[in-house]
């Protein structure tokens, strides 16, 4: 009976007829090596300092600008600066509006990280290059306005298109580096809303949040840790699934 079941479950999944799990996920393997990769990435201060902080600026400048633009449907204008820092500016007023936008920030690279969990675990590896590619686009036309974010993201976007364009990439090497990248972005996210509620950073956006919610900064900043903190968590399981 065993032995039947298995020759029509085969005899299904080579004809495309059936989909299981087993046809799913990414190796337990590249999953540990590119979290060990993204933690390098992170935790080296030259590597975080003058790349990977860089990467994730862009991404939470991102997520304010690409909310902003969808709820008041005009282009905000960021500013992307040498010292990993960024600014959104846009009409949006002091209601709910202004809230989400502001909410958006922190969160924004490890909600990325859960797409690109799906894609990779999907082993959808060019579509999660191809969006990136399309999203670093649209910021770069639409949203940045100082000339050092300009350099900056069209750096950025000429090394992912010549990632993507690369055809002889064996498929556990394209499959490693997007794995990288989703894992960067969940890490990465994670680190930068730690630095600023772990070491009691001034900063715009939890103010914005704590006093529209009329929390304590505190209580804000552990909420939006424990946020991106279970994204991180469903982005590994998207990849593993």
């Amino acid at each position: 009976m065993l032995f039947t079941s298995n020759l029509v479950e085969n005899f299904l999944i080579k004809n495309g007829l059936f989909r299981t799990k087993i046809t799913l996920g990414i190796p337990i393997e590249t999953i540990i090596l590119g979290f060990l990769i993204a933690l390098i990435l992170v935790k080296v201060h030259f590597l975080w300092k003058y790349f990977s902080r860089f990467i994730i600026s862009i991404i939470h400048e991102a997520g304010h600008g690409l909310f902003a633009l969808l709820l008041t449907r005009k282009a905000p204008r960021i500013n992307l600066h040498h010292d990993t820092t960024g600014q959104t500016w846009s009409y949006c007023g002091n209601g709910f509006k202004r809230l989400l936008i502001t909410m958006a920030g922190y969160p924004f690279p490890s909600t990325l990280a859960i797409l690109g969990g799906y894609l990779m675990g999907m082993r959808l590896y060019k579509d999660w290059f191809v969006f990136l590619l399309i999203l670093l686009i649209v910021e770069l036309v639409f949203l940045i306005r100082n000339f050092f974010g300009i350099l900056l993201v069209s750096f950025v976007l000429l090394i992912g298109y010549f990632v993507w364009k690369t055809t002889n990439l064996a498929t556990i090497q394209l499959q490693l580096i997007g794995v990288v990248i989703v894992l960067l972005l969940g890490v990465g996210g994670f680190e930068t809303a730690r630095e600023v509620v772990i070491n009691n950073e001034a900063n715009s956006d939890l103010e914005v949040v704590s006093s529209f919610l009329h929390v304590s900064n505190s209580l804000a900043g552990k909420a939006l840790l424990f946020v991106v903190l279970v994204e991180n968590f469903l982005t590994l399981y998207l990849l593993y699934k």
